[in-house]
């Protein structure tokens, strides 16, 4: 299995911390993963159709949230997510140059609305996850 985050290198403590990041991701996985994404989407929908999907995929991943823990979308699901404030500012101009200002707001501060988000979808036990992540990392190690 080859993924970036390699357990062997770290302590016990740097992988629990390391567990308790991406559970704290994987909570919330579809609002997590529309930080760089939606923006682009918001040229090719209308935003309120974005919003609801984004809203509504995070609702029924609560049905599977526990059920299914994946080390390598967890651990590129954080590289992905670096790319939200470019994609977001580069949108954001593309709808200024366009004159569409409203879109542009949207676009800019798309990662802080997913922070507002989150308040209306179910809350998570980010211990629960932490410690499935962990057991996926013990048995990568082979223990």
């Amino acid at each position: 299995m080859s993924i970036l985050f390699s357990p062997r290198e770290y302590t016990y403590e740097e992988v629990s911390r390391w567990c308790w990041l991406r559970a704290i991701e994987w909570g919330r996985w579809p609002l997590f993963i529309a930080q760089p994404i939606a923006p682009i989407l918001f040229i090719f929908f209308p935003w309120w159709k974005i919003v609801i999907a984004v809203v509504v995929l995070d609702w029924l991943w609560t049905l599977i949230r526990y059920k299914y823990i994946s080390i390598i979308l967890a651990d590129l699901g954080c590289l992905i997510v670096y790319l939200k404030w470019p994609l977001s500012v580069g949108v954001g101009i593309y709808f200024l140059v366009m004159g569409n200002y409203l879109l542009s707001a949207f676009s800019v501060f798309w990662p802080i609305i997913t922070l507002i988000l989150q308040f209306i979808t179910p809350p998570m036990q980010i211990g629960k996850i932490q410690e499935l992540l962990l057991n996926k990392v013990e048995v990568m190690l082979g223990k």
